[in-house]
């Protein structure tokens, strides 16, 4: 599942939350890929589930094991990774964990655009000739990309840092982390990204 999908011809970026009826928009249901995977998507309208509201999205329309691109780390926010083969979904939290960063930065940062209206972007990292998926990015006033980084699965403070020293080497200006609350509570976390930032990391309470 993402945010956005990218049109198969025309590279148009498409937010469902922009659109008031995505039944009329011509040829959406075959049209459309994952920004990701490169995979068809069909749009998935809002909906109740287990007492929380999921926002409309994209989801993969293709049964079984997704194929991950190979030039693209895979980080495993994006699905599950059993016996070498690579299932891609995004959960419900990691999904509208984004959703309220994109929303809540943009609201007190209203100099700033998502990058080309696509949040989900693609970081290409020198140090290992390939990509990393933000999950939002931001293009500030002053030109700078600003990240903002979802974390709901437990990490290690390794991993944090390696990522964020893949961002910053690669020429992203701020690398923010928003921690679920499973990571929230712990206190290695904030110390290492405070060490390599200069800022405090966020924290949201959306997946206790």
């Amino acid at each position: 599942m993402t945010l956005t999908a990218r049109h198969k011809d025309s590279g148009e970026i498409l937010r469902l939350e922009s659109v008031d009826n995505f039944d009329l928009i011509p040829g959406v249901r075959g049209d459309y890929l994952c920004p990701i995977t490169g995979t068809p998507v069909v749009p998935v309208r809002e909906h109740i589930r287990q007492d929380s509201i999921v926002r409309a999205h994209w989801r993969v329309n293709k049964k079984g094991g997704v194929h991950w691109p190979d030039d693209v780390i895979f980080d495993d926010e994006y699905g599950l990774e059993r016996n070498g083969k690579i299932f891609v979904r995004e959960s419900d939290e990691h999904l509208e964990g984004k959703r309220i960063v994109l929303e809540t930065f943009s609201r007190y940062n209203p100099g700033c655009t998502a990058d080309l209206g696509e949040p989900e972007k693609r970081i290409y990292i020198d140090s290992v000739g390939k990509y990393r998926i933000a999950d939002i990015a931001f293009v500030m006033p002053y030109g700078g990309i600003t990240v903002c980084e979802v974390q709901i699965s437990p990490i290690t403070p390794l991993q944090l840092e390696e990522r964020t020293i893949d961002y910053l080497s690669s020429g992203v200006i701020n690398v923010y982390w928003f921690f679920g609350s499973r990571n929230a509570v712990r206190d290695d976390l904030p110390l290492v990204h405070y060490s390599l930032t200069g800022h405090p990391p966020f924290i949201f309470d959306y997946d206790s």
